[in-house]
């Protein structure tokens, strides 16, 4: 009796958040993009970059950065949010922080 031939398809396993963040996000569209600057001298900020899947959900990265030495010190993130989940958290910042202003992107990749 002969061997049955596997189809050629393969089917695709779905991405963990972490995996759909570093392959595929940067595919993303970018939605809107932030910046907060501490007080402190102006020495440390806070970027948030908002990508939007084509389903209307929300993905983004929170990054604490040190201009003047350490570069990126912390960040976060949030996959596939819906838009008040998107709106807590920005607010959440907003009240952590002493601003929190809309940018571009080429000011926040920069």
């Amino acid at each position: 009796m002969g061997k049955k031939k596997k189809s050629g398809r393969q089917t695709a396993k779905p991405l963990s958040p972490e995996a759909y963040i570093r392959n595929k996000a940067r595919q993303l569209p970018v939605h809107k993009c932030y910046k907060s600057v501490n007080s402190y001298e102006d020495r440390e900020m806070c970027i948030i970059v908002v990508r939007k899947h084509p389903q209307g959900t929300y993905t983004l990265g929170a990054y604490m950065i040190d201009k003047w030495c350490f570069g990126v010190k912390d960040s976060l993130w949030r996959f596939n949010i819906d838009e008040s989940e998107m709106n807590d958290f920005l607010s959440m910042f907003k009240e952590r922080l002493d601003s929190l202003d809309e940018i571009d992107y080429v000011e926040a990749h920069n």
